[in-house]
């Protein structure tokens, strides 16, 4: 037990260094994992926000990949402005691991939450609309089911910086989700307790 709880703040600490510490992200443009920021906007019915991209089909949240030009905090804010939002300090909420169809992409994804007393006043030119969705509701919204994992895990267990690693691929014209390593706690308060302790 003790040999995890290790594990897993030494996975938590990596990941702080990465995204917390604004340090600039050298690796992608070296051939590094690609990583890629979401983020969940809550308005105060406890809607999320969700955005179909332009010229498809695909319902998705808000999200970013990160480049070398500019720091985590910065991406989050650059991305809730291309909507007219101002939101609240970006929660860390997830770490999780995303692998391709083909098995030879893998990606990092970064899950945030922040919520919002504004409407959407613009969008970005990627994107055809904008709606705010009921939690209950968004699995029938959202066109990749790894995303809507990440939303219903991160939703009912708030108080935990979660990690996992997920599969997307499709069948036919579904995408479907998969799930390679099960839902576990980077971090939560009763494991700091614990530690303290």
């Amino acid at each position: 037990m003790e040999s995890r709880m290790k594990k897993q703040l030494i996975k938590l600490i990596l990941f702080i260094l990465i995204s917390q510490m604004n340090l600039s992200i050298f690796a992608q443009q070296q051939g590094g994992l690609p990583i890629f920021h979401r983020l969940f906007i809550f308005n105060e019915k406890n809607e999320v926000l969700l955005v179909k991209i332009n010229n498809t089909d695909y319902w998705v949240s808000p999200g970013i990949y990160q480049d070398e030009t500019d720091y985590v905090q910065g991406s989050i804010e650059t991305l809730a402005e291309a909507y007219g939002l101002t939101i609240s300090s970006p929660v860390l909420r997830g770490m999780f691991m995303l692998r391709y169809a083909d098995n030879t992409k893998l990606s990092i994804r970064n899950v945030f939450s922040a919520s919002t007393k504004d409407g959407v006043s613009k969008r970005p030119e990627f994107v055809s609309e904008v709606k705010w969705t009921k939690l209950d509701e968004a699995s029938e919204v959202l066109s990749f089911p790894h995303i809507n994992s990440m939303l219903q895990q991160i939703s009912k267990n708030p108080k935990t910086v979660w990690g996992g690693t997920l599969s997307n691929y499709k069948e036919g014209d579904e995408f479907k989700s998969e799930m390679i390593e099960a839902f576990y706690p980077l971090y939560n308060k009763k494991m700091l307790k614990n530690k303290t302790q």
